[in-house]
């Protein structure tokens, strides 16, 4: 994300326009590229939305993934690309990209707002709907409000994502009694039960976390916040941050209908295999093991295992949304 950033406020430091993160989906080349820009000179509304085409061919109903908490789809084409070619598939991005919007705080608007996007291309369900981390806490509400109105969510895919208000009894009582000590006990205690290679990519993991959204991860959005200040990088900060606030601010309810979850094999800060997803959807949880970690799966090459282990739950009817064509 902050590499694609960067790119687009060169470009549009030479070619005073400002293009969505999105554009790297579909112009992943320089030509392509340079036809966007001069698309865009004879353009006079803006380019940006909540909904982003990721790959438009096929008649079957699309699934419609929800970016994580930097708030862009970016990297969802890496799974795009394993799945059927005449899968549809639309991604959400986060209000507030673009630095014209306020980025919303609040997931059931959220939610609310991607709905509205989300009927644009298909008015009527079934759905079918994904998310990866923190996007699958908006996928989880989105499902909820389509439940109100009356519409089916045939796929509720949850990308390896603990289930909202889920904590072990453990770490709940660590967080109110402001005291560490009986949540490390049940650490170390989880921790020998893993194998030496288990233990391996646990502690690798732990690393990566450090590097991305741990501790050296604070350091460089400060650098962002306080000494780099740019815009584009900002804006993406901005975003990041009311993603956090979001997450941490939701109250799920209970969900009558199903949950598929695709989980990694190795995370001790949850005991349970579901992840806690059986709290919260009635009709059961369908879990499917994935490999690698969570920093990993979206990536080649254990990008392919998540799409092979995902298709068989995608649609195998064709069907046409009325709305359809205004999006290709």
């Amino acid at each position: 994300s902050l590499i694609a950033v960067q790119l687009l406020t060169k470009l549009g430091n030479i070619s005073g326009q400002n293009l969505p993160l999105a554009t790297f989906l579909n112009a992943q080349t320089i030509e392509q590229l340079a036809a966007v820009l001069k698309e865009q000179e004879k353009s006079v509304a803006s380019s940006w939305s909540s909904l982003v085409p990721i790959q438009t061919d096929g008649h079957k109903p699309p699934l419609f993934l929800i970016h994580a908490v930097w708030g862009n789809v970016l990297f969802y084409r890496k799974l795009v690309n394993y799945l059927e070619p005449d899968q549809p598939v639309y991604g959400l991005q986060a209000q507030g990209l673009d630095g014209k919007n306020h980025p919303l705080t609040s997931i059931p608007e959220m939610a609310a707002n991607y709905i509205k996007e989300i009927q644009k291309v298909q008015p009527q369900g079934p759905y079918y709907l994904g998310g990866f981390s923190f996007g699958a806490e908006v996928a989880f509400e989105i499902a909820q409000q389509l439940l109100t109105q009356g519409h089916k969510t045939s796929l509720l895919a949850i990308l390896d994502a603990v289930a909202p208000n889920n904590l072990p009894e453990y770490a709940k009582q660590a967080v109110q009694t402001k005291t560490s000590e009986n949540w490390r006990t049940r650490y170390f205690q989880d921790l020998v039960k893993l194998t030496w290679p288990e233990r391996a990519d646990y502690f690798l993991e732990k690393i990566k976390w450090h590097f991305t959204v741990g501790k050296l991860g604070i350091f460089h959005r400060n650098y962002l916040k306080y000494i780099k200040l740019s815009l584009p990088d900002l804006y993406l900060l901005q975003v990041h941050f009311a993603n956090h606030q979001a997450s941490n601010e939701y109250k799920a309810s209970v969900y009558p209908g199903h949950v598929h979850l695709f989980r990694c094999p190795v995370d001790l800060s949850v005991t349970s295999i579901d992840l806690g997803w059986s709290q919260l959807a009635l009709d059961g949880v369908t879990i499917s093991q994935m490999l690698g970690s969570h920093t990993t799966i979206m990536e080649e090459p254990l990008v392919k295992d998540l799409a092979e282990k995902l298709i068989p739950f995608l649609p195998k009817s064709q069907f046409m949304p009325t709305n359809r064509n205004n999006h290709n």
